[in-house]
């Protein structure tokens, strides 16, 4: 299996079809962006099984 790091500029945004964002919110928002500590905590409890 290839291991390799994946360098993600900080101003990197996702479409916001790419999410099931709340009708609320869908006429205010053009992209999100996911910030790194968001990433990590999820990373964390998806290896510990949570």
């Amino acid at each position: 299996m290839a291991q390799g790091n994946a360098c993600i500029p900080d101003d990197f945004e996702m479409p916001i079809s790419a999410f099931d964002i709340p009708r609320c919110y869908q006429g205010d928002l053009s992209a999100v962006v996911i910030t790194e500590g968001l990433v990590r905590d999820r990373v964390r409890r998806l290896a510990k099984g949570a």
